[in-house]
């Protein structure tokens, strides 16, 4: 069995999933990048790729779909990747990052995703999530990182 060589990749307006990549990052002992800072960045040298972004209005960053959208077929072989995210409302936006990268014949051997605060304006007023993702959350993300381990 290979040793995983891992990275996290993600994008995070509010702070949310970053929290979460910061788990999966000290869980894993890997980097982590966020995409905005890190728009280029080469996959060659790892075989798990964790990728993750806030959902907004039910989508994914487009700093995240770009990325995944411009992924290579190089970048499918003898990898596995993982997405997750944090969101207010609905969950869909992990689900169709999930299928981007199926439909570029990537292995998807996991999703996650938690409640996310929502700086969305009426989510604020009554402070939807509040606290999300919280210290439950955050040992899920660990468990669940874990779990990917395992299976790898």
């Amino acid at each position: 069995m290979k040793k995983p060589k891992a990275i996290v990749i993600y994008y995070s307006r509010t702070g949310n999933t970053q929290k979460i990549a910061k788990v999966f990052a000290r869980t894993l002992k890997c980097k982590f990048l966020n995409i905005k800072e890190n728009p280029k960045i080469n996959l060659d040298k790892y075989n798990l790729i964790f990728i993750g972004s806030g959902i907004y209005g039910m989508k994914i960053s487009a700093e995240i779909e770009n990325f995944i959208q411009k992924l290579k077929n190089k970048d499918m072989n003898e990898k596995k990747y993982v997405v997750f995210g944090t969101y207010g409302g609905s969950k869909r936006g992990i689900k169709v990052m999930k299928e981007i990268l199926e439909h570029k014949n990537a292995k998807v051997i996991g999703q996650f995703g938690c409640k996310g605060h929502d700086d969305f304006w009426l989510f604020k007023i009554f402070n939807v999530n509040r606290g999300r993702p919280d210290k439950h959350d955050l040992f899920e993300a660990k468990e669940f990182a874990q779990f990917i381990l395992k299976i790898f």
